[in-house]
């Protein structure tokens, strides 16, 4: 599913969003006093402009955070599997020009014709999805030309033009070059894949090969931003996002708002629907109440994470603020269910 995301963002319609969801009241039943309950409570600083990545690991309690800016798209390394992910968190968007003439003078795509990747981790469903034909398996060389650094204005927003060259069982070839610069001058990679890895990542600012994400195997879940798309008389806005993305690999989540989180056990555990949706977890934890001017915690929701090792832990959010009241500090308790 591709979804060609207009870039103007109806403020009005996610404040009458958020207006809907502060009118709802906390049931003291989901309350939760984690100093009572068992389980490991912790808390990440997002940073002041939300730059830090945070990669949790359930089995271990261990953390590692990055800076969000490293890197403007990745390369999934499942052989098997075609997959360029954009950095929405850096607000990384992509326009696919139809043509295969490299060194063609190009002029700056419209805004609203820029497309995003959809949070749900989707390999269909990325802005890359039209340069894989995936009836013949083969590679459209489409030349495309990425957002790589949004200015605040719209005025000063910097492009390069790339294009996919080869796809092979262990790597992925592309070159680019800078928007502005002339036909001659251009940079051509090769991506090794590298299967301990989802991903390996790229970054244009810096000519840079890198492994943004820890290994596979040793994260269940990145607290970090993210587009998503706000319904508007059915059609989809972009908007940046706060929440929890799950790890691609062998990582399922279920919600729930039944039970609660100190009356699930491992039995109850089994018996959830669990979705691969990256964005399962997501940021709904959260709503932003209006009257009180900051975000609420919803008290209801339980989520049941199923990891790489089919071993599950149930989590629930506690606060989005430090005690100084800053925000962008997710707290949580979560427990292994044995």
């Amino acid at each position: 599913m591709k979804l060609v995301i207009k870039h103007i963002i109806y403020i009005w319609c996610v404040m009458v969003l958020f207006t809907v969801q502060s009118c709802m009241k906390k049931d003291p039943k989901w309350e939760l006093d984690s100093s009572n309950v068992e389980g490991v409570v912790k808390d990440f600083d997002m940073g002041d402009s939300f730059q830090n990545v945070v990669f949790f690991d359930c089995e271990t309690g261990n953390s590692i955070s990055r800076n969000i800016h490293e890197w403007d798209i990745s390369f999934a390394c499942d052989p098997n599997k075609f997959g360029i992910h954009l950095n929405t968190g850096s607000n990384i968007a992509v326009y696919n020009t139809n043509d295969t003439t490299f060194f063609a003078k190009y002029t700056r795509p419209p805004l609203n014709k820029l497309e995003f990747d959809h949070p749900h981790g989707s390999l269909d469903s990325t802005g890359f999805s039209p340069c894989w034909d995936k009836f013949t398996n083969t590679l459209r060389k489409n030349i495309f030309i990425i957002r790589y650094i949004k200015d605040t204005s719209g005025l000063q927003d910097r492009f390069i033009i790339f294009q996919p060259i080869e796809k092979t069982s262990t790597y992925f070839k592309f070159r680019w070059r800078y928007f502005e610069s002339g036909t001659t001058n251009f940079i051509e990679e090769k991506i090794v894949f590298d299967k301990d890895y989802n991903f390996v990542h790229y970054s244009f600012s810096h000519k840079k090969i890198l492994f943004f994400e820890p290994p596979k195997m040793d994260w269940d879940f990145k607290i970090t931003k993210y587009i998503d798309f706000l319904m508007n008389q059915g059609q989809p806005y972009p908007y940046i996002v706060r929440g929890v993305i799950s790890n691609h690999y062998n990582v399922s989540c279920a919600v729930d708002s039944n039970h609660k989180y100190e009356d699930i056990n491992l039995q109850l555990a089994k018996g959830f629907q669990y979705s691969d949706d990256k964005d399962a977890i997501g940021y709904d934890w959260k709503y932003y109440d209006f009257a009180l001017s900051r975000y609420t915690i919803r008290t209801n929701i339980n989520y049941i994470i199923k990891n790489r090792n089919n071993d599950y832990f149930k989590l629930k959010f506690i606060d989005y603020y430090n005690k100084q009241g800053k925000p962008g500090v997710p707290k949580f308790i979560f427990k292994k269910l044995n």
